[in-house]
This record gives structure tokens, sequence and C-alpha cells, in this order.
């Protein structure tokens, strides 16, 4: 027998009380006459009373009836215990003709404490058991859950609502989201500050490499006298290195702009010849190049050779000339002079009379 249910009566298969806890033997009701004909369980709920009636075998023989009582309190503990969760029970049967609270025709018939009370108040009037749903209340989440209990027979059907309240795992997995989150946070934090340290130093290198570069293009063509230049056909735009600049003693390179600029300051003769070429090479594409003589900002005349080429966009226009200009006076001085001594040499030799022999 479980502890905490009673044995009622047992009546034997000619349907006679042989044991009863009530004095006065009823007679045989609607839900007995079904266990004594069919041989299955019934279950009945009435004032608070679960009510077992099972058939009684002997020998695999049918022998009668038994009925146990199992008090509603008693069942209400025994499903605590047994699903570790507090709640309520509730019965459907329209004999229970008082009830602190009915929802879907369901009436309470146990007592629940002052927060599953709220709880159960809170639930929808469509409520039906059979769907879980979550309620919030007092900042804590609560998740409802209900099983059921019922017979064949019988119209009582027993509901039990269990209650969890699922804060402290919604806290907890809030807690470990927050760790990861930090985590990868810093995580994320130390490789910005990783790849910006290097970042930083790959930005110093190349600053230092790009400086000592530029140097040593500085001194290759200060050593060379050749500097560099560039022309923006689309905004008129020129461009010059340094070198260009001390080429053409100029000290202010805020004035030359443009390739007017240029152009006052190549030697009036060879105005013609420079831009003759120039614009031959862009008509057909090719490299530009000439010797021509300049004036400088301090009047004094000098010989340069000028090489570029042209950059055309996919429209075949004209986009930018990029070029050297190279200082070659020296160069043209000592040809000059080379040239004189081969034109003078013949005519000391016939003028006094000076052989010269090789051994």
């Amino acid at each position: 027998m479980v502890l905490g249910a009673k044995v009622k009566y047992i009546i034997n298969k000619n349907q006679k009380y042989l044991f009863s806890t009530s004095q006065i033997h009823q007679q045989i009701d609607p839900i007995q006459q079904y266990v004594f004909k069919h041989h299955k369980r019934a279950i009945e709920f009435n004032n608070n009373i679960y009510e077992i009636i099972e058939p009684i075998y002997y020998q695999n023989k049918f022998v009668g009836i038994i009925g146990i009582n199992i008090s509603a309190s008693f069942l209400l503990k025994e499903i605590k215990t047994t699903l570790l969760e507090d709640g309520a029970l509730f019965i459907k049967n329209n004999h229970i003709k008082t009830s602190t609270l009915v929802i879907h025709n369901y009436k309470l018939v146990s007592k629940a404490n002052k927060t599953i009370t709220n709880i159960l108040t809170q639930l929808p009037k469509n409520y039906n058991f059979e769907d879980g749903i979550s309620l919030k209340l007092n900042g804590n989440i609560y998740n409802i859950h209900s099983v059921s209990f019922s017979s064949d027979l019988s119209s009582s059907y027993l509901k039990y609502i269990f209650i969890e309240n699922i804060t402290p795992y919604i806290m907890e997995k809030q807690t470990i989201l927050y760790s990861v989150i930090a985590i990868m946070f810093i995580f994320f934090i130390l490789l910005i500050s990783i790849i910006q340290y290097y970042i930083n130093k790959f930005n110093k290198d190349l600053k230092h490499f790009y400086t000592k570069l530029n140097n040593q293009y500085k001194t290759t063509q200060e050593i060379a006298h050749i500097g560099s230049w560039e022309l923006d056909h689309t905004t008129n735009k020129l461009e010059w290195s340094d070198e260009v600049y001390k080429i053409f003693e100029i000290k202010n390179k805020n004035q030359i702009n443009t390739y007017y600029d240029f152009k006052n300051y190549i030697y009036e003769e060879d105005i013609t010849k420079v831009e003759n070429s120039f614009q031959k090479s862009i008509q057909n594409n090719t490299q530009y190049q000439v010797i021509h003589r300049i004036k400088t900002e301090q009047n004094n005349i000098k010989y340069v050779e000028e090489i570029c080429y042209h950059k055309f966009d996919k429209d075949g226009k004209l986009i930018k000339s990029i070029g050297t200009v190279q200082d070659i006076t020296q160069q043209f001085q000592y040809k000059s002079k080379l040239y004189e001594l081969q034109y003078n040499v013949p005519l000391c030799q016939d003028q006094y009379q000076i052989s010269f022999y090789s051994t």
C-alpha cells in the first residue's frame, strides 16, 4: 500500500461489501459498475479526495474491486517531490462548488503560496494547460507547464501546473555570456593593439626607408645633375624636383606652376625646336628627347637634355607627361673645346711643321 493512501472499501464479485470505512453501505455507483463490467481501473475526484478503483484478481480470476482514497494534499506533495518543482493542483469536476481560482473550467483544489497564486492569476484566459508559457513577475521569469491525470470513465480530470523559476538559469547564462563577451572584447583590444603596434612599426620603418631612398634619390640627382618633372595635362600643373630648380637657379619654388612658366626660361631661339619636338612626340606617342638652351634665373646660359614619355587614357586622351632634365652644360663645353682642339691642331702642324710620331 502506498504511504498516504487509505483503503475505502472492498467489494466482492457479487457486488457485496466485504470492507468499508463507512458504516452505511452505499449502492454500487456507475463508476464501480464500470470496473465490475470491464475489469479496468477507474478514477474519481470528490471533496479533495482522489479515489482510485482497482479490479482485484486471485489466481488470474476477477474476484472483486478495491477503492483507495488519496488526499489532494498528499498527492500534491508526492507530485512536488517527483517533479522537484512547486505548483498547484486543478480538477475539472462540476461537483466542486467553491474554488479560489478557476482556469479554463479547471478549479484549484490545493493550497498555493502567494507567489504561485500571483502567477496563476496572470495566466491568459485562453490558457489550456497544454502549451508551455512564460511569465514575468517581480523581476523573475517563470516557465509554466502541466501534467494530466485522467480516467476513461471519470468526469474528473486532474491537472498539475508546475512552475519553474528560470531567472537563476538566465542570470547564469547571462553571466557566462557577459564573461565570454568580456574575454572576446579583451582579446579584440589586445589583437587591435598588436596590429596597431606592427602597423606603427611598419609605418616607421617605411617612413625611414622612404626618407633614406628619397635622400639617395636627391643625392643621385645632384651628382648626375638630373632632375625630374611631371606635367598634368588635365590641370596644366607642372611639378619639378629640387634638382630642376637648382639647374634653373630658381630659389622661389612657387614661380613654376605651369608649362608656360617653364617656357619663359627656354632660350628664345630654341623655343620653336622644343615645342615642335614635344608636340611631335605626343602625336606619334613616342619618347620626347631634345637638347636645348635655357636662360636661368641668374641670367646664365645652360645646355639641358630633356627626355620624357606620355601617358594616355583608354580613350587616347593625353593625361600626363613624365620626364627628366639633365644639365649637360659642362659636357657641351668639353665637347666644344674638343672640336676646337681637333680643328686647331692641323693648323698648328701646317704652320709650325710639327709632326707627331707614334712608337
